[in-house]
């Protein structure tokens, strides 16, 4: 028992090291002495240049006025372009779309004596240049507060949705804008006897509907909140309109199918908050709805930038939720949770050293990565960035990303292939002041060891996907005996020697995956078949003491 003990945890020690990311750089932006400068969005385009925005306060040349501030960094990190835009006393973004050699921003700008407020939308080019901008605002409503922008497959078109306010009443409102940046329709709604409709969030059905979610309410004391959904259709007409005893819509996302999973918060008690998941069908009538505690403020669900994700779906059609959940002990916790289609949770992961993510993206493999924040004492946070497998097994945690100032503050988070990009605010303890900050990571490719369990036996698992293209994983154990018996190599090293082989039909070698002493564990390979013909293929693992063989079928 003391010897497996011991290997159990040097083995994890072991897979904590081999699989952390690494830093490939850091880059900060002060507009003026640090005055409450941070970015809230990213994007990346083909080439993996980084592209981020938010907002810079003017403390001294302008009389404390803010900017909306874009920073393109090249992927080695150099800054290519910087440009501001400002318009009232506050601008700031809140969301960012590449497509086709342009960027699209969106933003708010707020005249800090009148309060009027106006939505923003630049589109630069690659360059910097700026092609278009387009202010949107309403003389009968003081306030226009964007909530989110979506666009249509081929950017021809964009939606944004949020909210007309002024002092006793507040309007939901789409815009529906061309590529040129001109108006096409705009609808608003107040919803029944409500005084008060707010659009948080829109989903655009694969027939060019648009489903709008958000909140209705009366003003106070009645309050009496409720979840608004509407359909509106090609021209901006209202094809229907209901609420739901769920209050406050956060997210929605839609897959393949054109269901609609819908997170959402409610109270539970005392600043405890439910989060709720409905699934609607591509009709829009809800199929089910399931509910878990968290503890989510609901002070902290207005402040949500638009960017940030909390729910998302897996190419297997399954949900992922990350959330801030009490644990058994009464503490907070990350966690996050997969639930499959039909409202079945297949797996909860939790972290006890964590409160609070910001976002959740899924990548091809459906692996998860979790940007979080951890308060400590003295008003510092210290973020961190989680990767979970598939399986909700925990491949590495990236922290404390505190690497500029004394903390981070994530909302951009960016995954692709290799590569992940964090930026958010870089706070200075006590000074009320922070930077933009962005990081670069590179996080190991090829095998990675996916569990710190020991199995008990050789095996090797069917790819997925299978058939595939052009990329798949390949899963296999290496036990603990005898493998620490026999895997001792001439330099005393122990381990086993694992190759794992590619061939084609013919049985030509095509690829070696794996050619390498490895300890006791689960590992996992991916294969990428991209300058490979369709065909049938055929993988082996072989060891000393095990021989085996499978068949799997790239399909392009």
């Amino acid at each position: 028992m003391r010897l497996t003990i011991a290997i159990s945890a040097l083995l994890f020690f072991t897979l904590k090291v081999f699989s952390q990311p690494s830093i490939d750089w850091y880059r900060t932006y002060d507009d003026e002495q640090h005055y409450l400068d941070g970015s809230t969005c990213a994007v990346m385009d083909d080439a993996g240049n980084i592209y981020v925005s938010g907002e810079a306060y003017n403390y001294y040349s302008r009389s404390s006025e803010y900017d909306i501030v874009t920073i393109k960094y090249s992927p080695a990190g150099d800054q290519l372009w910087l440009r501001k835009y400002h318009n009232y006393n506050y601008d700031g973004a809140v969301k960012m779309y590449y497509h086709s050699n342009n960027i699209y921003v969106l933003g708010w700008s707020q005249d800090s004596i009148t309060y009027n407020m106006n939505s923003i939308v630049l589109k630069y080019d690659v360059n910097g240049n700026l092609v278009w901008l387009k202010r949107i605002g309403n003389i009968s409503y003081f306030m226009y507060q964007p909530a989110d922008m979506i666009a249509d497959y081929n950017f021809e078109n964009f939606y944004l949705t949020g909210y007309y306010y002024n002092n006793d009443s507040s309007q939901g409102v789409i815009h529906k804008l061309n590529k040129y940046g001109s108006i096409v329709w705009e609808t608003r709604i107040r919803y029944q006897q409500y005084d008060n409709t707010v659009f948080l969030k829109s989903s655009l059905s694969q027939s060019g509907n648009i489903l709008s979610c958000g909140n209705v309410s009366m003003n106070y004391p009645n309050y009496d909140p409720k979840s608004l959904f509407v359909k509106i259709g090609l021209n901006g007409n209202v094809l229907w309109s209901r609420t739901d005893s769920i209050k406050y819509v956060v997210d929605v996302v839609r897959n393949q199918q054109d269901e609609k999973f819908i997170l959402s918060i409610s109270p539970a008690y005392e600043y405890h908050t439910n989060f709720n998941v409905s699934k609607l069908n591509s009709s829009d009538s809800l199929v089910w709805n399931i509910s878990r505690t968290g503890t989510y403020h609901l002070t902290s669900y207005y402040n949500l930038f638009p960017v940030q994700k909390f729910i998302e779906i897996d190419n297997q059609q399954n949900v992922i939720v990350a959330y801030s959940c009490e644990t058994n002990q009464n503490r907070n916790s990350l966690s996050v949770y997969k639930f499959d289609r039909d409202a079945n949770e297949i797996w909860q992961y939790s972290d006890t050293s964590i409160i609070k993510p910001t976002s959740v993206v899924i990548d091809n493999f459906n692996n998860i990565y979790v940007s979080t924040i951890c308060y400590f004492y003295r008003n510092t946070n210290q973020s961190y960035l989680t990767k979970l497998s598939s399986s909700g097994n925990l491949i590495w945690k990236a922290g404390n990303i505190s690497i500029y100032r004394y903390d981070f503050a994530p909302y951009g988070l960016i995954v692709k292939e290799n590569i992940i990009v964090l930026s958010g605010y870089s706070n200075y303890m006590y000074l009320g002041r922070s930077d933009y900050l962005t990081v670069k990571y590179t996080q190991p490719i090829g095998i990675q060891p996916i569990s710190s369990e020991i199995p008990d036996k050789f095996s090797l698992s069917q790819n997925y996907p299978n058939p595939f293209n052009p990329v798949t994983k390949i899963l296999f154990n290496i036990p603990l005996w005898p493998a620490f018996r026999r895997g001792v190599d001439a330099e005393g090293r122990r381990g086993v020697l694992i190759k794992l082989i590619i061939y084609d039909i013919l049985g030509r070698e095509i690829k070696i995956l794996v050619n390498e002493q490895l300890k006791p564990g689960t590992y996992e390979v991916e294969f990428d078949g991209t300058d490979l013909p369709s065909g049938v293929y055929f993988y082996k693992l072989i060891t000393k003491d095990f021989l085996e063989t499978k068949k799997m079928v790239l399909i392009k």
